[in-house]
């Protein structure tokens, strides 16, 4: 999974919103897939100040990696995400189906989390994993149950990218799941990205209606991002989407 701008300019905004972080304690982060950083050295600069890279090497096998991402004419090689991650005071977890990157804790999300890790983590990142999951509600029930209250969690899903995972998710799907269980909703907004022969990851944001139909034009392999944050512990329930909420109000 890449982390572009956006995701590291959103993580920044909550890292910096949790409490916390005030106190100068590390923020615990856990990710649902090894988060490649495809970033370049001045926009991490630029986003964490020069500490965030001082000392780093690329990893072993960044030639493969950007290779990979189709960034192999863009990049020159990418950062060992756990030291990165240190550097700018977040402890990085990883969790996977199989071993890509090295380090990752085995796990499948279409079955109940191990419980050591629930209510463990500050930020709970999904960067492109729940569209991969088959049994999708249990995905969502898991990145949820892993969040500490108060904590975030942050996802970066396909909006409309034909054949990318199973599902191409809208912004209801978020809205309802989190705000019928009594959480909230930070930001809903919508990217398209872009590369070109000095810019990996570079996106267009527009907005999104939470739960409005609306149409919109060039959404071919746009994502969507969602802020979220964990108001309780309570086990969720499946939701009725708002708009059959509405409907079947009016006709009460």
């Amino acid at each position: 999974m890449g982390l572009g701008s956006t995701h590291l300019e959103f993580l920044k905004l909550i890292k910096d919103k949790i409490k916390d972080n005030s106190e100068n304690k590390k923020l615990k982060m856990v990710s649902a897939g090894y988060p490649d950083i495809m970033c370049q050295k001045d926009h991490l600069t630029n986003l964490f100040g020069d500490q965030c890279v001082e000392g780093l090497k690329f990893r072993d096998d960044s030639d493969k990696v950007i290779k990979w991402h189709a960034m192999d004419k863009i990049m020159l090689g990418v950062y060992e995400s756990y030291e990165f991650f240190e550097k700018i005071g977040i402890e990085l977890t990883v969790l996977d189906i199989a071993t890509l990157r090295g380090g990752e804790i085995i796990a499948d999300l279409n079955a109940p989390i191990n419980i050591e890790l629930e209510g463990k983590f500050d930020i709970v990142l999904d960067p492109g994993t729940v569209e991969h999951c088959f049994n999708i509600a249990q995905a969502m029930v898991n990145f949820l149950s892993m969040a500490k209250i108060g904590g975030y969690i942050y996802h970066s899903n396909p909006l409309f990218m034909f054949n990318h995972g199973f599902y191409n998710l809208n912004p209801t799907f978020y809205n309802d799941f989190y705000v019928d269980n009594g959480h909230s909703i930070a930001a809903i907004f919508g990217v398209k990205s872009y590369s070109d022969e000095t810019r990996p990851y570079f996106e267009d944001k527009f907005s999104l209606p939470y739960t409005e139909r609306k149409k919109i034009k060039n959404v071919e392999d746009s994502g969507i991002h969602v802020i979220a944050q964990k108001r309780s512990d309570k086990y969720p329930k499946w939701p009725i989407q708002t708009k059959y909420k509405i409907f079947h109000k009016s006709k009460k």
